[in-house]
């Protein structure tokens, strides 16, 4: 007997319906998953156009490195005092902000000249102040210039805290002076890692994390209100990192508004450019019920070139 074969025209439509199915699933995850390159060129063109509302130049205390003089010691000792009252501002804040202000209650000032840190001990007195503090090291604008490095952070090997010789606003002060201190707790503690490691990014997110903490404290919450509420103008953002794409340089500069960052130079503006965005950040991370994994995740996308 003779088999007519089968017509298989009727399983057309379903190749048909199945290859736009495949087509559509391709089309929604690429449409819930961010381009992270692109976000990342998004972000540098709105981080570029807050930046560009202010072009001022950073006002300097420290403009050269002067000879030694009375003139010179009363300027770093007030400069001094100035990180002292910081840590005392910051009590309140978090944990760690307590715990830091316990741990350094005392600094000495030393000047950054020619790669080195010159220290103006003349009484014994102040040689053993020196060793029982926490060294502060000045940074005139003169060599800071030359430099590529923040205006202020935490050098490990020398275990000080550099400080450029310019203005600085509260409460980005006191956050970012904290945000050293915690480094130096840390290697205090004995922790010492490599950049870019795990445990790096996860202490880096701690600070940064202290920072909030402190400027939401000295500005009487409205810092992290700020920040839900900017946060909430992109509801349709599927992640930290898609919001990225969706901020304005515009929600910036109201930031700069509570933090008294408006008018301050490029130098103190783009460390709190880059404070806003990792709060942001953060922020979104926590509204979602994401863990300090996902934290950890979207630093090491904004640190990455």
């Amino acid at each position: 007997m003779t088999r007519e074969p089968h017509n298989l025209n009727f399983l057309l439509p379903l190749k048909t319906h199945l290859l736009l199915l495949c087509l559509l699933c391709f089309y929604v995850a690429g449409c819930s998953r961010t381009d992270p390159v692109r976000a990342r060129a998004a972000l540098q063109t709105t981080c570029q156009q807050y930046m560009d509302d202010n072009t001022q130049e950073y006002q300097c205390w420290l403009p050269t490195a002067p000879e030694p003089s009375h003139e010179l010691i009363v300027s770093l000792e007030q400069a001094t005092r100035n990180v002292q009252n910081a840590t005392r501002r910051a009590v309140g804040s978090s944990r760690l902000a307590d715990e830091i202000a316990t741990a350094f209650t005392t600094f000495f000032p030393t000047l950054f000249v020619n790669g080195k840190a010159i220290a103006f001990a003349c009484e014994e007195s102040d040689q053993t102040r020196f060793k029982q503090s926490r060294e502060i090291c000045f940074i005139p604008k003169s060599e800071f210039a030359r430099m590529n490095n923040p205006a202020l952070y935490y050098r490990y090997d020398w275990r000080t805290v550099m400080m450029a010789g310019i203005g600085w606003p509260e409460p980005f002060f006191t956050a970012v002076t904290m945000h050293e201190l915690g480094h130096a707790l840390r290697h205090n503690n004995g922790v010492n890692m490599k950049m870019f490691s795990p445990e790096w990014i996860s202490e880096e997110v701690d600070m940064h994390e202290l920072e909030t903490s402190v400027i939401d404290h000295l500005t009487a919450g409205r810092y992290t209100q700020k920040i839900r509420r900017i946060c909430s103008q992109y509801p349709k953002a599927q992640s930290a990192i898609e919001l990225m794409t969706m901020i304005s340089a515009s929600d910036l500069i109201e930031l700069d508004e509570i933090t008294d960052t408006s008018k301050s130079g490029r130098t103190v503006r783009g460390t709190a450019c880059a404070q806003y965005v990792l709060t942001l950040g953060f922020q979104f991370v926590v509204q979602h019920k994401g863990t300090s994994q996902d934290k950890m995740s979207f630093y090491q996308w904004f640190i990455r070139k």
